[in-house]
């Protein structure tokens, strides 16, 4: 239990995403590293060449260009909420936190898809579906990696959002093909928004492709 709460199920017996163990993760980065931001563009972003992705600290200016946010707050009135995204996103360590372009997106695909980033052992290890978050849809979840079968096809990587902001990066390890999907409409933090554009709005885009 943690602070007295008891756990939703004992280890191995179910399944639940929580963005808490990315954070938790990135303390242990922290720790191991003394920087784990620095780690990141030492260890993934200058090899790959992700010149336009950076994980930005508190004390950093907005970067110029930078797209807006957008929400409908109420009575179907859309509103630009990038200042209250821009200070909610930069305190999340760990589960976002992110800022990068398509193209960056789509060579970070590749590369954790089929590229150099991992070893063909971690890739496996990452690949270890969880049983029971497996469905009938083809979806399930491993290590930080989601796996979702479109036509017969098996696709990896990751969906992400936040309030204004919402992503998936998937790539399949056996064709050159990745995909990603980025929008500054919304709020994707789980719901039928989330569903629609995680689920439906990623399909279309590969049926496209295929």
């Amino acid at each position: 239990a943690v602070r007295g709460v008891a756990p939703l199920f004992e280890p191995g017996e179910g399944y639940g995403y929580t963005g808490t163990a990315y954070e938790l993760l990135a303390l242990v980065l922290d720790a191991a590293t003394g920087d784990r931001i620095a780690a990141t563009q030492a260890e993934v972003n200058t090899p790959l060449g992700l010149t336009q992705t950076t994980q930005p600290r508190p004390s950093d200016p907005d970067p110029t260009g930078r797209v807006n946010a957008y929400w409908e707050i109420g009575g179907g009135r859309i509103s630009n909420i990038s200042a209250l995204q821009a200070k909610y996103d930069v305190q999340v360590i760990g589960a976002g936190n992110v800022r990068t372009t398509l193209t960056d997106a789509l060579a970070f695909a590749d590369a954790v898809a089929r590229g150099p980033l991992l070893s063909e052992a971690s890739r496996g290890e990452m690949q270890q579906w969880n049983p029971h978050s497996v469905d009938d849809d083809g979806y399930g979840y491993g290590l930080g990696l989601a796996r979702r079968e479109i036509d017969g096809a098996t696709w990896v990587g990751h969906t992400g959002g936040d309030v204004g902001a919402g992503a998936f990066v998937f790539g399949r390890p056996d064709a050159e093909l990745s995909v990603v999907g980025m929008t500054n409409l919304g709020m994707f933090l789980g719901g039928p928004l989330s569903e629609l554009w995680n689920d439906e709005t990623l399909e279309e885009i590969v049926d496209l492709l295929e």
